[in-house]
């Protein structure tokens, strides 16, 4: 899988590359998430604040924990918060559909490296990744 992910990676042009982290207070949303996505049903996310600065490029999410990164591609979703998600009215910004395109074994320390940071900054929120391009991130990772 690690390198099937890393080959489809290489495929994608026009890029921006986000990041999150999975932590113990958002892992249980995470793993709904991704069981829907294993059941063939939509996976979701509440869109990213700065979404709207990078509608025109193919935005990739690293989702990151102790252990593996788990790769998504995403876009502006029609659909409506779910049902169990706790949002302020005022905080609401729409939602992103999330598509699998694969994992690697690496965990939350080594991808921030491999994207030039020393860590992640840890917000419970996307955040677009800034110090390097798709292109360098997988020279990174060879």
């Amino acid at each position: 899988m690690h390198n099937i992910t890393i080959n489809n990676l290489k495929s994608k042009t026009n890029v921006q590359l986000w990041q999150f982290s999975v932590s113990k207070g958002n892992q249980g949303n995470y793993e709904k998430e991704k069981h829907e996505i294993e059941c063939g049903g939509n996976a979701i996310w509440t869109k990213p604040t700065a979404y709207k600065n990078y509608e025109d490029k193919l935005n990739i999410l690293l989702v990151t924990d102790q252990t593996y990164t788990d790769i998504y591609e995403f876009k502006h979703s029609d659909m409506d918060y779910r049902d169990h998600w706790i949002i302020d009215e005022g905080k609401k910004n729409g939602v992103i559909d999330l598509k699998i395109i694969g994992r690697l074994k690496y965990g939350s320390s080594i991808m921030s490296g491999f994207c030039r940071y020393s860590r992640w900054s840890i917000a419970n929120r996307f955040q677009p990744i800034k110090r390097v391009t798709l292109e360098e991130l997988i020279q990174n990772m060879e």
